[in-house]
């Protein structure tokens, strides 16, 4: 019973630091929310030892609302099943959280994201 308390805790914990990003991110003075439908934040597995960060999503990312869903997603998965991996063992995101138009984010950003990122996942 006490690894049942344990385990829910930890979920809850994952799952509180899971919602702090989406208001983090939504409260951002940010003009891609302005033109994003979803905010796409990741896919797979949370603990996973593997992390893939693509660029930015792109239009079928932002109606799914999950990153890597268009081409770049299916030749992921063909890639992640020739080693026998699949979405279930790596964790998915992007450098930016919503559609940005085709624009190349700039330093900056990556920089502001990548901080981000890395205090989500060390959580």
């Amino acid at each position: 019973m006490k690894e049942s308390k344990k385990t829910e805790k930890i979920i809850e914990s994952k799952l509180a630091a899971i919602n702090n990003l989406k208001s983090l991110i939504l409260d951002l003075d940010c003009s891609l929310k302005d033109v994003a439908t979803n905010l796409v934040l990741y896919d797979g597995n949370y603990d996973a030892n593997i992390m893939f960060i693509g660029e930015a999503p792109g239009a079928n990312e932002d109606i799914d609302g999950k990153p890597f869903v268009g081409e770049a997603g299916k030749l992921l998965d063909k890639m992640l099943s020739f080693i026998n991996l699949s979405r279930n063992n790596i964790y998915i995101t992007n450098m930016v959280f919503g559609v940005h138009r085709n624009r190349t984010p700039n330093e900056k950003k990556y920089q502001f994201v990548f901080h981000i990122l890395k205090t989500y996942k060390n959580n």
